[in-house]
């Protein structure tokens, strides 16, 4: 648990669209469960970054994600985004 409602996911040796897949993957479990109750609908939003591509030290890739992570909200939720597509360096 990162902080409030979010969530960081560390995974080791995995490329851009794997990073992209995973959180894809995420975001779709989380708007298909069904144990919410009845009329309650939850989505996820993700940002995704990854080393050493978009950020050489940790803190700046934790900060580009939740950055990536604030754009995807922005854009209405439930979706993934990946930092160097959206955001010029």
């Amino acid at each position: 648990r990162y902080g409030g409602e979010e969530f960081a996911l560390v995974l080791p040796n995995t490329d851009q669209d794997g990073a992209l897949a995973t959180a894809e993957k995420v975001r779709k479990a989380v708007a298909d469960y069904p144990g919410f109750g009845a009329g309650l609908k939850v989505t996820a939003s993700c940002g995704v970054a990854v080393f050493p591509y978009d950020a050489e030290a940790p803190t700046e890739l934790l900060r580009k994600a939740d950055q990536t992570l604030f754009i995807s909200k922005q854009e209405g939720g439930n979706r993934a985004l990946v930092w160097h597509k959206r955001i010029p360096k």
